[in-house]
Order: C-alpha cells, then structure tokens, then sequence
C-alpha cells in the first residue's frame, strides 16, 4: 500500500464534495477548510519525480491546478475563507470543488465521499 498515493486520493476525494460533507470529514473542534488545504500540501509535492511513472501528464496538469489554486486561495488575504465557518460556502471554493472533480475525472479514481476513518478503498 502507498500511503502516500492514498493520502492524495483521500484529501482529493475530500476536495471535490460538497461543502456539507467536507465538514463532516473532519472533527467539530477544526476548520475543515484549513485542514484541507494543509493535507494536500503535505501529500501533493508538485516539485517530486515519486509518481512520474504513475502520473499521466493530465493528471500531472490537473494536480497542478488544484495545487496552485489552493496555494493562492491561503496565500491571499482572504482568512475568511478557510478560517470561518461558512469559508466553504465561498465561491473560491466551488472553483477549488470543480478543479478537484477533474482530477477525478482524469484520473479515474474513486469520486464518492471518502470515509472520514480514511481507511481509503480506492
């Protein structure tokens, strides 16, 4: 099993659904935005050769996208967005959401809710 791989899987899966399940996903005492956005930094390294045999360059294309998008989204001033409640509500996160979906899409990997054990079955 690579942890690694089903890491970015689940915080992927966890990116592209709807804001109402993305705050089940994690405990009440979080801010599931923030908590997202620090699980794919620390299980997509844009700058890594790990998965270049495993990545096609679509979905190499498409990781990049959501990875620049949620950069640029804790970058900016914008604290609301994912230190608040109704952060996820934001429409920078319906992007995120849509960006997150084409990863799937391209990838083929499993695009329902994820478990919040993440004991992942992908």
């Amino acid at each position: 099993m690579d942890t690694q791989l089903d890491g970015l899987k689940w915080i992927v899966r966890a990116l592209a659904q709807p804001a109402h399940i993305q705050r089940k996903l994690f405990p009440s005492f979080t801010f599931p935005a923030d908590e997202m956005i620090l699980e794919f930094e620390q299980f997509f390294d844009p700058a890594s050769s790990r998965y270049t045999d495993v990545w096609s360059g679509t979905l190499y294309l498409s990781l990049r996208a959501l990875d620049e998008a949620l950069r640029a989204l804790s970058d900016s001033n914008d604290e609301e967005s994912w230190l608040e409640d109704d952060g996820l509500d934001r429409p920078k996160w319906s992007e995120i959401r849509r960006l997150a979906r084409e990863v799937i899409r391209v990838s083929g990997w499993a695009g329902d809710e994820p478990p919040p054990s993440r004991e992942i079955e992908c």
